[in-house]
């Protein structure tokens, strides 16, 4: 998906912010959230109209082109991502990875859906989606392109990841 995604810079996105509460096992009850400084990031990114993270969980609908954009923190700094659940691994676009100090490892031909494309080994130190703190996260820097991707290795992290009809929600 990486060669598809890399035209795929459209409209952005309508988000909904979540904060959960815990109660009974399994449950959650949902609300508004604000305050918090992701969710300053959030709303600045909100009020341009794009994708983001909110302190427990995000909702974002799908954009013209079919997909779906959300915003997180990469060591510390915003990054617009495609979130695809067919990429194994998160996929930093050069730029995205130069500007968040993501250091690029060897070089391998990775397969993608697409073919085979040249890709560096990486690790992100900290990556925050859906309230959700990780880190070492393993990534590759794509060669080309300027789309950075959420793979499935962040997106196994989430404690639910759904699609109801254009809607994709994080937890």
């Amino acid at each position: 998906m990486v060669s598809a995604a890399v035209g795929a810079v459209a409209a952005l996105p309508l988000v909904q912010h979540f904060a959960a509460v815990p109660m009974a096992p399994g449950a959650m009850l949902t609300h508004a959230s604000q305050g918090s400084p992701i969710a300053a990031v959030a709303a600045q990114d909100f009020a341009a109209g794009a994708a983001s993270l909110a302190p427990s969980g995000i909702s974002t609908y799908r954009q013209a082109d079919g997909l779906f954009y959300i915003t997180a923190p990469v060591n510390g700094r915003p990054v617009r991502f495609i979130v695809d659940t067919g990429a194994s691994v998160v996929v930093l676009s050069k730029a995205d990875a130069l500007r968040t100090g993501v250091m690029a490892g060897p070089m391998i031909a990775a397969t993608t859906a697409n073919g085979t494309s040249d890709m560096r080994r990486a690790t992100i130190q900290n990556f925050e989606l859906a309230g959700r703190r990780m880190e070492s996260v393993p990534a590759m820097i794509a060669a080309g392109g300027d789309v950075s991707l959420v793979g499935e290795n962040v997106l196994s992290r989430m404690a639910s990841v759904s699609i109801e009809g254009d809607q994709l929600r994080l937890r």
